[in-house]
């Protein structure tokens, strides 16, 4: 796990945003994980999951971005970049 953490985080401050997600799940997926109840391990992959969702919507893939998003507000609810993004999202499907 402390592997995973790492390589996460490591991937994550390359802006290698898909790639520290898998990572940081791979940690969350392991019920004795020392990491998974970190703030900063939700923060980050909150954060992860938000520029995954900001690269999709460039991509005008709405629907996976809305599903990063979404799936970003489970880890941090505080992080204002992920209302912002859903907003963005839901201005264009109106």
């Amino acid at each position: 796990d402390e592997y995973e953490y790492r390589m996460g985080t490591l991937l994550f401050e390359m802006d290698q945003f898909q790639e520290a997600v898998e990572a940081f799940r791979n940690v969350f997926a392991n019920p004795a994980s020392p990491y998974r109840d970190k703030p900063e391990l939700k923060a980050q992959m909150a954060a992860a999951l938000c520029n995954v969702g900001v690269e999709l919507y460039e991509a005008e893939d709405l629907e996976g971005a809305l599903h990063h998003y979404m799936e970003a507000l489970g880890y941090d609810q505080e992080n204002g970049d992920i209302f912002f993004n859903l907003a963005k999202v839901y201005m264009l499907q109106k």
